[in-house]
């Protein structure tokens, strides 16, 4: 299935030779080049719905294809490309506003609404990414956008991740897909934009290795793990149980329509190439704007054994087919409106104020309920010598009443000679209900009521960069309230005591010779409230050759080693029928690095990466868990990829 998608999406793009063309020099440096393949978010358009960004068109991080492993994000997972992810810190900090079914394990494969691109492109758009290693592991996204008419777009994306995994019952996939398309009218006055998002994540649970100290003792080159016993795929005596596999399956889907009406000047302009025709449109200075969005997840996990150690309770002993899910279908009313008159967010003023409506329905096994909020809030953005951003929501009826967000952000950006420096202070606060799952479950082998209180969390955000590192430093500190964790026995409780945190971070880039030092470092400590266990550091460095012109060629080279680190904590396990992360304190992991080789090229729209993962195991040891029983990928033998851009 997965190879007939490629060959389909290959033939979609290098069937019209007329349609698809290659710049005619070496790949574009945003840099340097025009790039005339542009886009822009949702948020961005009611910023500013002319500021447009160039595609990225660097040679950077090719080799880093897993998202949940990318240099920006901060996540470790159950050892398998797809698993579910948790964070190794607690950044970036943004509590849910309005409601939070629970279920999160999978955000960072996730394709999301606010993340869609809306492409405004000369010629038509193609972005192809495949990815391969000996044990079947494969990866293939692919990206088109095309504009229908000067003022339409069309997008589709495609992409499917399966992962066997090395060990019985571990196997992993990831689908996502989606489109998009937005239309203005000729003299600006109309925009209207919609998407359709898919997600599927399915999971083979295996609950992790058996025995923990037999691995550790083991040599890796010679240890089989196919035959390693696993706790949810063998019975207790771990004799194998032939076609059994528990597994679970997470699906979400996302619909969202906006509108916007703008009003201002009338202004003139002659088409492109032409003095005779003339087209009249608006300056946009003010909207009015309404979005009907429809949201479900549907949660799935499947454990046909009668009795297991892993659960202290059993409500149907003929076997476990739990399903959880909702939908939210919300309608937004905003009005807003902005001075920028150019394409940029330099310098000028953005305001809106909206109402949002939201009618939500339940589902945990036979359990219903159905509940409606009604949010209020507000956006200020102004940039002039410095910049000053304010926002607030207040849920004012339903099931998350009471809810508040309100955050308050100062910056300022200057540019010298060639450089451009920011700094900021961003306070923040927000007051919500806890997840819904956590105050009811319904589960075969878990089930609670509670009526937990709301949380409250204080955060001050403060930050330094640079144009080639715009995070360069960021130092942040948490005071959360009434914060609910999971406990030693998996079930949810409140924190009586606060929790302080606070949080360092450093990027930075730079360069010697032909060589390159990419760095991203943490140190955090949580202050008070032993209730959450986090690595007191965590680092990951790129070092590598880079030679933009090899050989005075087109070839941009590079090669280089990949290195991921944290310090030893008490890591949160996992509980399978659950699908959640919980406390223990009797198993340390950490304090082992992830050392990657990989080299990567370029020619003109070409990039290609070689990799072999891991390539320090059993060098120092086999005590690279990532979560209690979970032992992170072996070493792999090859990895490569392939990723094509077509674009002017």
């Amino acid at each position: 299935m997965l190879k007939s998608v490629c060959i389909l999406f290959i033939m979609l793009g290098l069937g019209s030779p007329k349609a698809w063309a290659q710049e005619p020099v070496e790949t574009p440096d945003t840099t340097k080049y025009q790039i005339n393949t542009k886009y822009t978010t949702e948020d961005g358009i009611l910023k500013n719905p002319s500021a447009l960004r160039p595609i990225d068109t660097v040679l950077h991080s090719l080799q880093q294809f897993d998202s949940s492993q990318k240099t920006d994000n901060r996540y470790s997972n159950l050892g398998n490309y797809g698993s579910p992810a948790f964070s190794l810190d607690m950044l970036p900090w943004q509590p849910a506003t309005g409601f939070n079914f629970g279920i999160n394990h999978w955000d960072a494969y996730r394709l999301k609404a606010e993340d869609v691109k809306y492409f405004n492109t000369t010629t038509p758009y193609f972005d192809f990414f495949y990815v391969q290693d000996l044990n079947e592991m494969q990866q293939f996204s692919a990206f088109h956008s095309q504009n229908i008419m000067r003022n339409w777009n069309a997008a589709v994306q495609y992409k499917r991740y399966v992962a066997p995994g090395y060990y019985n019952g571990q196997k992993a996939g990831t689908t996502n897909g989606g489109v998009n398309t937005w239309y203005f009218s000729p003299n600006r006055k109309y925009m209207v934009m919609a998407s359709a998002l898919w997600n599927k994540f399915d999971f083979q649970e295996n609950g992790g290795i058996a025995n923990d100290t037999a691995f550790l003792s083991s040599n890796t080159s010679t240890f089989d793990r196919q035959v390693s016993p696993v706790r949810l795929y063998y019975e207790r005596a771990f004799t194998p149980l032939p076609g059994y596999s528990p597994s679970q399956q997470f699906k979400d889907q996302n619909y969202s329509l906006r509108q916007i009406l703008y009003f201002g000047k009338k202004q003139e302009a002659s088409i492109k190439d032409t003095d005779s025709v003339v087209v009249h449109y608006i300056v946009p200075k003010f909207y009015l704007s309404h979005k009907a969005n429809f949201y479900q997840q549907n949660y799935y996990f499947k454990d046909t054994l009668l009795d297991n150690a892993q659960y202290s309770f059993t409500k149907d002993t003929s076997g476990t087919y739990d399903k959880l899910s909702y939908y939210d279908f919300s309608n937004e009313f905003s009005i807003g409106g902005t001075t920028y008159s150019n394409d940029t967010l330099l310098n000028g003023l953005a305001y809106r104020a909206f109402v949002v409506h939201d009618f939500i329905n339940t589902r945990q096994d036979t359990f219903r309920a159905q509940f409606s909020n009604l949010t209020i809030g507000g956006e200020v953005r102004a940039v002039y010598y410095v910049g000053l951003k304010l926002s607030f929501h207040y849920t004012i009826l339903g099931y998350n009443q009471g809810d508040y967000h309100a955050a308050a952000t100062l910056f300022r950006d200057l540019k010298l000679k060639n450089s451009s420096y920011s700094a900021g202070l961003r306070l923040q606060i927000d007051h919500n209900q806890p997840s819904y799952t956590d105050n009811i479950r319904v589960m075969n082998h878990f089930e609670w009521v509670s009526n937990f209180k709301k949380t409250t969390t204080n955060s001050a955000l403060l930050w330094a960069g640079t144009s080639k590192d715009p995070a360069l430093l960021t130092v942040q500190y948490l005071l959360v309230n009434n914060l609910v964790y999971y406990n030693q026995e998996a079930k949810p409780v409140q924190a009586s005591a606060n929790l302080n945190y606070i949080n360092f971070r450093l990027n930075k880039t730079f360069k010697v010779w032909w060589l390159t030092f990419d760095n991203s470092l943490t140190y955090q400590k949580v202050l008070s409230g032993d209730y959450v266990h986090l690595p007191a550091f965590a680092g990951r460095i790129s070092w590598y050759f880079d030679h933009p012109h090899w050989f005075h060629s087109p070839l941009h080279f590079q090669a280089g080693f990949d290195i991921r680190y944290n310090s030893s904590y008490y890591s949160n396990a996992w509980m399978p029928g659950l699908s959640k992360f919980y406390l223990q304190d009797s198993v340390k992991t950490g304090n082992y690095p992830f050392v990657d080789v990989w080299v990567a090229l370029r020619v003109k729209t070409f990039q290609a990466f070689a990799k072999i993962e891991h390539v320090n195991e059993g060098l120092n040891g086999n005590d690279y868990f990532l979560a209690p029983h979970y032992p992170a990928l072996p070493r792999s033998v090859f990895l490569f990829g392939v990723r094509w851009k077509f674009f002017k």
